[in-house]
Formats: structure tokens, C-alpha cells, sequence
């Protein structure tokens, strides 16, 4: 490889996780949790009148986020609609989002999270009813996708396992979910490509570190402000 392509995708991983695959596992087993908190102390579908105390609290309520609950636009990323786009999420977190953490790093790898929460919710806000209810997690975890698909080639993944990863979870998420939004997923492919190429755009030398956190902090920047002009335009 050359310096050029040892960018963002060589393995910065430290000693405060010695595995590469803590995060994803965690992420994964905590929306698992929820997902049966859920289901076992109420109504588990999001377009249910009286749903589940979690779904209540946590969901994208774009009403509800227009008047202060911006919370939402984070907390509805560890929520799923259906026990089919909880499974397709978790094998995509173990398949796709291990492969990205170890070669991330820790700190990449949560700042990254944390954005493509923000940027799966984001066109839901935009797009969806203002009364409507919206349980975003595969938005968020479809960021891996978007940014696996574009540092396979320097990072050396499986196209065709990222790929058939991608295919399961546009299957579940359209044709077996059929309560959720196509735009979480589709705001969450974006934002993770994005995100990829700000990390690839960095120069790979002594200032690496800063420009990506500089560029992604201005990214995240953007979508807070985008936030902010639609609650204040309503």
C-alpha cells in the first residue's frame, strides 16, 4: 500500500479495548435489551396507539422535537421496529461494524456513531409527518455500510460480504418492516459515506488526528444546524 491509501483504514485500536469487536458487541447487546424491555412491558410497534414505555420515551416524534425533545434524534437510533430489522441490525454490527471498528480505532469509531445517529434522523425529521412515530436504529447502523463500501478497497474488506450484508438488510428493512421509514436507512448510508471521506481527505501525517476531527466535528456541526433551522422555522 501506498501512504496514500494507509489512510483513516490502518488499524488504530489501543490498549483500552484490546478487542477490536467490544463496541460492536456492546452496541448490539444493549439494543437487544431494549428491544425485549420493550416487547415484554407493552405494545412493541411503533404505530401503536399506547406502545411500550421505551417506545414512548425514546421514538423520533418529530412534533416532539420541534418543541425541545432533541433527545430523540439520538435515543431513536437504539430502538427497532421489528424483531427481523433487530437481527439484521446485529449481524451487520458483528459482519460490517467489527471490521470498521478495528481498523478505526475507538475514538473514530464512537464519533462516528454518534454523527450517523444524527444523520439517519435527520431526513426523518425533514421528510416524515410531524405526528408520526419512528424507530431508527438500522438508519444508524446502515451508516456501516455507507462507510464500509467506500474504504473496502484501501482497507481490503469483502465487497461481496459487505454487499450481501447491504442486500439482507434493504430486504428486511423494506419488505418485513413495513412500519419504518425508508428514510433513516437512506440518511444513514449517506452520513456514513460522508464520513468516510472526511476521515480519507485528512493528510496522513503529524496534523491527521486534528483535520479529522476538525472536519468531522464541522460535519456534525452541519447537521445540529440543520436541526436547529427546523425547530425554528416550525
Amino acid at each position: 500500500m501506498t501512504s496514500t491509501e494507509h489512510q483513516v483504514v490502518r488499524n488504530e485500536t489501543r490498549a483500552v479495548l484490546r478487542k477490536p469487536w467490544i463496541l460492536s458487541a456492546t452496541i448490539a447487546t444493549v439494543v437487544t435489551i431494549i428491544y425485549l424491555w420493550n416487547a415484554l412491558s407493552g405494545a412493541s410497534k411503533v404505530d401503536d396507539l399506547t406502545p411500550a414505555p421505551g417506545l414512548r420515551a425514546l421514538a423520533l416524534v418529530p412534533e416532539r422535537v420541534v418543541h425541545g425533545e432533541v433527545y430523540r434524534m439520538f435515543t431513536a437510533n437504539l430502538l427497532y421496529s421489528s424483531v427481523w430489522s433487530l437481527i439484521a441490525s446485529v449481524i451487520t454490527l458483528l459482519v460490517v461494524g467489527t471490521a470498521v471498528e478495528s481498523r478505526w480505532g475507538v475514538r473514530r469509531y464512537l464519533a462516528s456513531a454518534v454523527i450517523a445517529c444524527l444523520g439517519a434522523t435527520v431526513p426523518v425529521l425533514l421528510f416524515e409527518p410531524t405526528v408520526s412515530r419512528w424507530a431508527t436504529g438500522n438508519g444508524a447502523v446502515m451508516a456501516l455500510i455507507g462507510a464500509a463500501l467506500v474504504v473496502a478497497t484501501r482497507a481490503g474488506y469483502n465487497r461481496l460480504a459487505i454487499s450481501l450484508v447491504a442486500v439482507l438488510d434493504v430486504v428486511v428493512y423494506v419488505w418485513f418492516t413495513p412500519e419504518s421509514t425508508i428514510w433513516a436507512p437512506l440518511g444513514g448510508v449517506a452520513t456514513g459515506a460522508i464520513i468516510a471521506i472526511l476521515l480519507i481527505a485528512a493528510p496522513d501525517d503529524r496534523r491527521r488526528d486534528r483535520v479529522q476531527a476538525i472536519l468531522l466535528g464541522s460535519f456534525f456541526v452541519l447537521l445540529c444546524a440543520i436541526v436547529a433551522l427546523h425547530v425554528i422555522s416550525r
